[in-house]
């Protein structure tokens, strides 16, 4: 967005465009992707001295662009935005994932309790109807309305539903342990055909986060 709407805006590299274009084809050339893993990459400082270096002239540049200019960008800044939540949530479940694998364990927020209606013991909270059922029938899917969302979530289109029962709190790692002792995963009636023929195939016996430890009440 800078190179083509920011005047007399400079990269901070030449080449960086070209190395951290990982697939977006209509960004330009790119490095092949299956080679990506091969690539060495710049410091963190130098990362962190090329984040400071774009978001300054972000900042510039909405608080100098004319009306119309942002007004006819901010579809791209919205999905810019949204695409960088994307980005954060991957990074969050690397962390948790790598913190899964530690036998200590370290805890990526020490504060952080469970929600209030899924705390074990807390009847009153998880009091009333445990589970929800969707009748079967002929259901409205995908995006509806011209506020935000990705090109696969339209169009909206009728569907075919079955009947569902949903619970209406979230599975915990003691509930999920349980469906594991239990022989959940040996157990074919408790999984949609195709999803078990991939448990068969793939040997699968816990959820694939690593291995089940039971030594901290993880899986």
């Amino acid at each position: 967005m800078l190179g083509e709407h920011c005047a007399g805006y400079r990269p901070f590299h030449p080449d960086y465009a070209f190395l951290f274009n990982s697939y977006y084809v209509s960004a330009g050339p790119r490095h092949a992707r299956h080679q990506r893993g091969h690539l060495t990459r710049p410091s963190a400082a130098e990362v962190t001295a090329y984040r400071r270096h774009v978001d300054a002239a972000v900042v510039k540049f909405f608080r100098t662009g004319d009306e119309s200019t942002l007004k006819k960008l901010a579809p791209l800044v919205e999905v810019g935005l949204n695409h960088e939540q994307q980005h954060q949530e991957l990074m969050l479940t690397d962390i948790l994932h790598a913190f899964a694998q530690n036998p200590i364990p370290p805890a990526y927020d020490a504060e952080w309790a469970f929600p209030a209606s899924n705390r074990a013991g807390d009847e009153k909270a998880r009091a009333g109807e445990e589970w929800v059922t969707l009748n079967e029938g002929i259901h409205t899917v995908g995006h509806a309305d011209d506020s935000f969302h990705f090109d696969n979530e339209k169009p909206p289109h009728r569907a075919l539903v079955g009947p569902v029962t949903l619970g209406r709190n979230l599975v915990t790692n003691a509930e999920w342990l349980a469906f594991m002792d239990d022989g959940g995963y040996r157990t074919a009636t408790l999984w949609l055909m195709d999803g078990f023929g991939v448990v068969a195939n793939e040997g699968w016996k816990h959820p694939a986060i690593g291995e089940r430890s039971t030594a901290n009440g993880r899986s």
